[in-house]
């Protein structure tokens, strides 16, 4: 005999001629299954797989109730009156032994136990708030509870459904405090913003002279961190579904090929697009790898951004039972790159292929948004103190950000000027360093707070 586990006194015998699962003190009332029988007229079509189920994960906790059948001159001997179900599935699952309650009553009493039985389940009254709450805690696995199940359950008691992580949920970072992107943007395109040892321009990724004129005296950096545009509706994009598709894949080639020559090695990190008006998914990342290994710029390895979503209800499917809310994007790594150890033991996630990191909860300032630690990591990971770091995309300046607190020397580009203004502020409020326009030493607070006539 095997006891079980969790906390349960339960008997478990698999073994030639003998099969059961029940709760010990249920052992003095095994009866042999094959002597049983089910009611004649059971008209309850009873779901014998999930007692099937909660027979393997709990064991028989309850005996059924069989009538002796001394009194009866219609259904005769060991006729079941309650718990058919579970003895057709104890049946179905090959156990020779099953716990059983006796009574001895005519077949009148015994239909009308049958009919009583069923009733009063069906006719119960469920505190659906108290199922929730035990979910909540537990979870549903061994409840015989669906996840459409729970959604239901909770849109009918106007409960949003709460994301509980398995690991301890980290506090929010202060550097992922951002602005939200003015309506009449301060800077305007073709201007360099020096924010201390980071370099902005508000410029075209895809255009060389642009980004010569970016890294200034540099020719090369040591790495990229990006997340490009896949479909977040940012003005260098297409601007109806039909030709975005195609866009992508134009300006994904045009910026791969000006800045592979620039950084030998560069995380991109990625999401795959949901498109047309039933949001099917293309798989961005798979068609970025191929497009990247044409390019001469290898896939190297790819690790996962789990979120840590603070609700389930912050992705846009959170009500649907077959697409998954965004709770994770790619974090592909490509080109080439040395091993050079500069990760310690406290940094305990440095050989982990998922990566669980808080998502921005508030996302205003820019709508494809990563947290400072995501690129806080590859920082650390690919450049040495004093080492640069370009993002060509580089939106609210998170990457500037990692890099100015690292001692790394960053470079920033993006399209948008109200993006260009919410890095400047965001920079301003983090550090306390005022940003200067470089063609005339403009400082941001003077180009800010200047009144346009």
């Amino acid at each position: 005999m095997e006891e079980g586990t969790r906390r349960a006194d339960l008997v478990a015998v698999d073994e030639p001629g003998r099969k059961f699962k029940v709760h010990a003190r249920l052992l003095d009332q095994l009866h042999p299954v094959g002597e049983l029988n089910q009611h004649p007229r059971n008209y309850n079509n009873g779901d014998v797989d999930f007692i099937r189920e909660s027979l393997d994960e709990h064991a028989q906790y309850t005996p059924i109730v069989v009538n002796e059948g001394g009194y009866s001159e219609r259904y005769g001997e060991n006729v079941i009156a309650k718990g058919n179900h579970t003895y057709l599935a104890a049946l179905e699952d090959g156990w020779t032994h099953i716990a059983v309650s006796w009574i001895n009553v005519d077949d009148d009493a015994l239909d009308r136990i049958l009919v009583v039985d069923n009733y009063s389940a069906r006719r119960a009254r469920i505190d659906e708030g108290i199922v929730l709450d035990i979910v909540e805690e537990r979870g549903t696995h061994g409840t015989g509870l669906t996840d459409d199940d729970v959604l239901e359950m909770r849109e009918r008691n106007d409960r949003p459904l709460a994301f509980v992580e398995d690991e301890e949920e980290e506090a929010e970072d202060p550097a992922d405090e951002a602005p939200s992107p003015p309506e009449d943007p301060k800077t305007k395109l073709g201007e360099v913003w020096i924010m201390e040892d980071q370099r902005l321009m508000i410029g075209d990724a895809t255009k060389v002279a642009h980004v010569q004129r970016l890294l200034g005296a540099e020719k090369s950096v040591d790495v990229l961190i990006t997340s490009p545009p896949y479909g977040v509706g940012k003005v260098y994009e297409g601007q109806d579904e039909t030709t975005r598709s195609n866009e992508w894949r134009l300006l994904m080639d045009a910026w791969v090929a000006v800045w592979k020559k620039v950084a030998p090695v560069g995380m991109v990190n990625i999401a795959d697009r949901k498109v047309g008006a039933d949001h099917r998914e293309e798989h961005t990342y798979g068609e970025f790898v191929e497009l990247c290994k044409a390019a001469g710029w290898p896939l190297i390895g790819t690790r996962i951004w789990g979120k840590v979503l603070p609700v389930w209800f912050a992705g846009m499917y959170y009500t649907s039972s077959y697409r998954a809310v965004d709770e994770w994007e790619y974090l592909g790594l490509f080109g080439k790159a040395k091993f050079v150890k500069r990760l310690g033991e406290e940094d305990d996630w440095r050989f982990r292929g998922i990566w669980r990191i808080p998502s921005v909860n508030k996302n205003d300032d820019h709508p494809a948004k990563f947290p400072v630690e995501l690129p806080r990591r590859y920082v650390k990971m690919l450049t040495d103190e004093g080492g640069s770091v370009v993002d060509p995309f580089v939106g609210s300046g998170t990457t500037l950000l990692a890099c100015h607190e690292l001692g790394r020397r960053g470079f920033g580009m993006d399209l948008d000027p109200g993006y260009a203004d919410v890095t400047l502020q965001r920079f301003l409020d983090f550090t306390g360093i005022m940003p200067y326009r470089e063609e005339d030493g403009a400082s941001w607070e003077e180009v800010r707070d200047e009144v346009r006539e």
